[in-house]
């Protein structure tokens, strides 16, 4: 009889435990960032404000994904959004103050940014859809304040040259 009760207690708190992490509630009366395009928006209208400092904030959501950042810059601040499968961005920049804000929402996204000599780079790049590909290279003042979208279902590619 104790064996009995002692198999039923694991039993049900097995159970338990399974059941509350299971738990998923798509009505979500908060709201969050369960509405569409709520994370690109709140990343894309974010004030900049100057920090003095070095930062990068990531943000994944979903599987192999990969962010790899290299800034040699006083000043720089990195908001990267990453929400699919098998998305991927390289950055590796070389300015006084960097503010750079790359959203893929998707599958299968690339962004590769090689960036030298400016004084200022303000970048923003949303890539919507799946196998959107972009290679950014700068080295001038038209960096300065940049915008790069990308939508579509079928894979798309855009090289950006900006020198002098």
């Amino acid at each position: 009889m104790k064996k009995l009760m002692i198999l039923t207690l694991v039993v049900c708190l097995f159970a338990l435990s399974g059941f509350a992490q299971t738990y998923i509630n798509e009505n979500d009366p908060k709201g969050g960032f369960n509405q569409t395009g709520a994370e690109r928006d709140f990343l894309t209208n974010q004030e900049i404000t100057p920090s003095q400092d070095n930062a990068v904030f990531v943000n994944q959501v979903g599987n192999n994904n990969q962010a790899f950042v290299s800034s040699a810059s006083q000043d720089s601040e990195f908001n990267l959004l990453q929400r699919g499968d098998g998305n991927s961005l390289f950055v590796s920049t070389n300015a006084q103050v960097v503010r750079e804000t790359v959203v893929q929402l998707g599958d299968d996204n690339r962004f590769v940014d090689f960036s030298n000599a400016t004084d200022i780079q303000n970048l923003e790049v949303i890539q919507s859809g799946n196998s959107q590909n972009l290679i950014y290279h700068n080295n001038n003042s038209i960096s300065e304040r940049i915008k790069i979208r990308m939508q579509g279902e079928v894979g798309q590619s855009v090289i950006v040259r900006n020198f002098n």
